[in-house]
């Protein structure tokens, strides 16, 4: 965990070769496209569970871990995904759909 008080609860998802694959295919034909330089860090995938409005106390965000460390979910088929900006407006993220990808 990073120093200070949490914002944001994420959860890490299973290494997974097709989703390093998609993942490269956006990247390059964004690169493309429109020259979209993608960051520098390694690609880690993951699912955004909770943008806090405020920063929590890291003990409400440990027992909120602990109280949820078995849940499993049942695979869910992915139809299609959206490619999304975002911007802050009064420290808030503001999400647009900018194009929807069909994976069927």
């Amino acid at each position: 965990m990073t120093e200070g008080q949490p914002n944001v609860l994420w959860a890490g998802v299973e290494s997974n070769p097709a989703l390093f694959g998609l993942h490269h295919s956006t990247a390059s034909a964004l690169n493309s496209a429109i020259g979209f330089q993608p960051e520098k860090r390694p690609y880690s995938p993951h699912v955004t569970l909770a943008r806090l409005n405020a920063p929590a106390s890291l003990d409400i965000v440990d027992r909120y871990v602990e109280d949820n460390v078995k849940l499993e979910l049942s695979a869910i088929p992915i139809k299609y995904f959206g490619l999304c900006s975002s911007i802050f407006v009064d420290g808030s993220p503001r999400y647009q759909e900018e194009e929807l990808f069909d994976l069927m």
